[in-house]
């Protein structure tokens, strides 16, 4: 099962949320969008390496507490991808990150340091909306088969 503040996905990580003003209740108040429609079932089988005839579907969980997160995880053997949409951001411990400007002014890779635990994930920000899309693999190259998945994403998102 997956747990709130992408803990599947960032196994260790840290939840960091700015103090609620009067313009973020507001915000708050709206719910993210389906983040299994943040991105195709074609990326996502490239992300895994498929071929063009195998399509992995996602299956979509809402959690409401302490504010609403919706994840998306797809599965193909070990391997699993995980998007987030929550309208909050998010600070996450013990990873190294390497800023991507193709993914607007928040956009990062992000690659786990913690002993055991496999995760790479990209995040960035866009119609008020933050999402991270993150494998349980330590992916070589900074990341870059994340990137190019985060990246489609990024192009076509509308919050």
């Amino acid at each position: 099962m997956i747990k709130p503040a992408l803990v599947a996905l960032l196994a260790g990580g840290v939840l960091a949320v700015a103090p609620a003003t009067s313009g973020m209740a507001a915000v708050a108040a709206k719910s993210p969008p389906n983040p299994c429609k943040t991105f195709t079932a074609r990326s996502a089988d490239r992300l895994f390496g498929l071929s063009t005839s195998t399509h992995l579907v996602g299956v979509l969980r809402v959690f409401k507490r302490p504010y609403v997160v919706k994840f998306c995880t797809v599965r193909h053997g070990r391997k699993k991808l995980t998007v987030e949409t929550v309208l909050r951001r998010q600070a996450f411990g013990n990873v190294v990150c390497y800023r991507r400007p193709a993914l607007g002014s928040f956009g990062r890779v992000c690659i786990s340091r913690q002993r055991g635990v496999k995760l790479t994930y990209a995040v960035f920000h866009k119609d008020g909306v933050y999402v991270a899309s993150g494998i349980n693999e330590n992916l070589p190259h900074h990341g870059a088969a994340i990137y190019r998945f985060a990246l489609v994403q990024y192009r076509h998102f509308r919050g």
